[in-house]
């Protein structure tokens, strides 16, 4: 059932796998197996996922001309969607950078803690 965010995010907002797999900070195949090879997306990574689509979707509807788009209102060839969705890939890159580094610093409480 949780691999159905996967599928739908990329309908919903016309989001390549490609594209989908940089912004989950994972490869393509990692999506194929989460996807393909019945296999769940893990627990741990799940929230994850649901962290970097809401961002996206939260960076989206900042932009009025993009949530125009969305909703079919506004001319999809008068936006610059390109240089758009570059910045929010830019943007969740950091995103997930940051999470990375949280997530070391944490291990490494743990540990520390352990000891």
């Amino acid at each position: 059932m949780s691999v159905l965010i996967l599928k739908n995010f990329r309908e919903d907002y016309g989001v390549s796998r490609e594209k989908q797999a940089i912004l989950l900070g994972i490869t393509v195949s990692a999506l194929d197996t989460w996807e393909y090879r019945n296999k769940k997306i893990p627990n741990s990574k799940l929230r994850f996922v649901e962290l970097i689509h809401s961002e996206y979707i939260k960076e989206l509807s900042k932009d009025k001309d993009v949530a125009e788009v969305l909703v079919g209102s506004a001319s999809f060839s008068a936006l610059q969607i390109d240089a758009k969705l570059d910045e929010l890939h830019n943007l969740l890159q950091i995103l997930t950078q940051k999470s990375n580094e949280i997530m070391v610093k944490i291990s490494d409480a743990k540990n520390t803690s352990e000891e």
